[in-house]
């Protein structure tokens, strides 16, 4: 699933990782402090929504390997004509950035985010399993597999028919030269700027642990630490994403706001207690809409 450029920066939708990571010890801590210690029934089943979802999050995954290597690769007379002046005024001080360091940041933000929401969601449910209690961690198994299909599929569908170019080849600050050696390390990644596919698996993640922690536990004082925590961290992974020179500012937004859509969208859908009803009302105050918590 890699698509590498330069330095290693490169927009990936994460499978775990070999980084051991702060993260997972911080997670560790919250599961087994007193807070988050008093289990409740198992919040989520399948269901008929999973006929639409898993099959829409295949479709997608197809859709997005055929279409996000499409563009023939940067010329050296494509990169000399590209500047600054190329980008909208709300994205063009990212065209100046360039930073390998601020990359490996923010793929070690992005895959503390992954270690800390497998150890989170996947861990209530070793006890069941040594048990023999299946069923539950095959309902997680299925919910993280439908997140994982849907953003994915919809992330590298995006990347491919927006065909963006990432802020570093209209970077001037580099030589000509610098940026075609950037661009040639994976000619297809140059344009997949649009959307940031770290920011939205961050955001993705930060939000599903968080919420599978709260449905599970209950919210209490380790759940709200889990979700302060976990999207600061997302929150870094996309300022780095910019920093790094990788993505500009309007990309990092639209990737946490399709990660934060997936990853409270997916629970929601599997509620057991009919989580998928949404209350509107009318009032003097006009319209309400209250989601389940």
């Amino acid at each position: 699933m890699g698509r590498g450029s330069g330095g290693g920066q490169a927009d990936q939708i994460p499978c775990m990782t070999h980084r051991p990571l702060v993260s997972a010890a911080i997670a560790f801590a919250l599961l087994t402090c007193p807070g988050a210690a008093q289990e409740r029934p198992f919040p989520y089943v399948v269901g008929r929504q999973d006929a639409l979802i898993a099959p829409a999050g295949v479709g997608l995954a197809v859709l997005g390997d055929r279409v996000a290597n499409r563009e023939a690769p940067l010329t050296r007379a494509q990169i000399a004509a590209l500047t600054p002046d190329d980008v909208n005024g709300f994205d063009r001080t990212a065209a100046g950035n360039w930073s390998p360091d601020w990359g490996n940041r923010s793929d070690l933000a992005r895959d503390a985010l992954v270690a800390g929401a497998a150890l989170v969601t996947l861990g209530p449910l070793v006890p069941r399993a040594v048990h023999g209690q299946w069923r539950d961690a095959a309902i997680l198994g299925t919910m993280l597999g439908e997140s994982y299909l849907l953003l994915r599929g919809a992330t590298y569908t995006a990347k491919g028919l927006a065909g963006r170019t990432r802020p570093f080849v209209h970077n001037t600050a580099l030589t000509v030269d610098e940026r075609l050696a950037l661009s040639e390390a994976d000619p297809q990644d140059a344009y997949q700027s649009f959307y940031s596919g770290h920011s939205a698996a961050a955001f993705a993640l930060a939000t599903f642990m968080s919420r599978v922690f709260t449905d599970m536990r209950g919210r209490s004082t380790a759940s709200d630490v889990l979700w302060a925590s976990s999207l600061s961290v997302a929150g870094l992974t996309a300022y780095a994403r910019v920093k790094a020179g990788m993505h500009y500012p309007s990309d990092v937004l639209v990737g946490a706001a399709v990660g934060t859509a997936i990853g409270l969208g997916v629970p929601w859908l599997h509620r057991a207690d009919g989580g998928a009803a949404v209350d509107v009302s009318v009032g003097p105050g006009g319209v309400v809409v209250r989601l389940p918590r």
